[in-house]
């Protein structure tokens, strides 16, 4: 796909290269319910010494019927990754329904949400095209 985002010259990408990325740089994999109707964006860079990543999703008009979209990380996938961190998430843009361990929020723009990367997680995009920065904090640390 030709076309950038308006954050520099992030270009966007369809599901199968935006996932290819998101595993080279965050674990194992993710699953959605549109891929399809799927366009998105993901720009890694270091802030202050932790590894952050601004990530948007574009949901297309290509899935008709469609309100919900669902990215997920399942059981399965936690167990093959080994994730030993957590995921600080500003809500940017959009609305986002976050689902883990049975808890559920409700994000909206200028939310902060904080996400067990060793735990499955499923976040609930409805008529919306979400965009997070995220900062990946250690275990350790925290």
């Amino acid at each position: 796909m030709p076309q950038s985002d308006d954050v520099g010259t992030t270009r966007l990408l369809d599901f199968e290269a935006w996932r290819a990325l998101l595993r080279s740089n965050c674990g194992r994999d993710v699953e959605v319910t549109t891929p399809n109707a799927f366009a998105g964006w993901m720009r890694p860079f270091n802030a202050c010494g932790l590894e952050a990543t601004s990530v948007k999703i574009s949901w297309g008009s290509a899935a008709p019927g469609y309100s919900d979209h669902r990215v997920e990380r399942s059981y399965r996938d936690v167990r093959c990754d080994g994730a030993d961190h957590y995921l600080l998430i500003f809500q940017i843009a959009g609305q986002t329904a976050l689902t883990q361990i049975d808890q559920a929020a409700q994000l909206a723009v200028g939310d902060v949400a904080l996400v067990d990367a060793a735990r499955p997680v499923t976040y609930l995009s409805r008529y919306s095209s979400p965009h997070w920065l995220t900062l990946r904090l250690p275990r350790k640390s925290v």
